[in-house]
């Protein structure tokens, strides 16, 4: 999010701002894709067919709230200022939340070696 604000507000000519926007939104595609494969598989495995709708209501309620709440945030945003500030702003915030929990989780999921 943060290369793809960057490249705006630096003024990167049309076709390059739009090369590096296509290869970052590949490369996180590239990455969800498996996720949603692998938890879906997951999930299955430990249900039968009445119990898999009440486990996918779970696990997609709280990613449906945070999702709305992220949009509100980016809509209050955008009032603001402009998208490619949104980016960058949007960046920063969940890189540092994405370090909070890579760090919490060194600490409570542990390997033992």
């Amino acid at each position: 999010m943060i290369a793809i604000g960057l490249c705006e507000i630096v003024g990167l000519n049309y076709g390059l701002t739009l090369e590096v926007i296509l290869i970052m939104l590949a490369i996180q595609c590239a990455v969800k894709g498996p996720y949603y494969t692998l938890i879906k598989r997951y999930l299955n495995s430990f249900s039968n067919s009445s119990m898999r709708t009440k486990i996918y209501a779970a696990l997609e309620l709280p990613y449906s709230l945070l999702r709305a709440l992220i949009c509100m945030i980016c809509s209050f945003l955008l009032n603001i200022t402009t998208t490619s500030y949104v980016y960058v702003i949007l960046g920063c915030i969940f890189s540092v939340i994405m370090i909070f929990l890579l760090d919490h989780m060194k600490h409570t999921v542990r390997t033992k070696t």
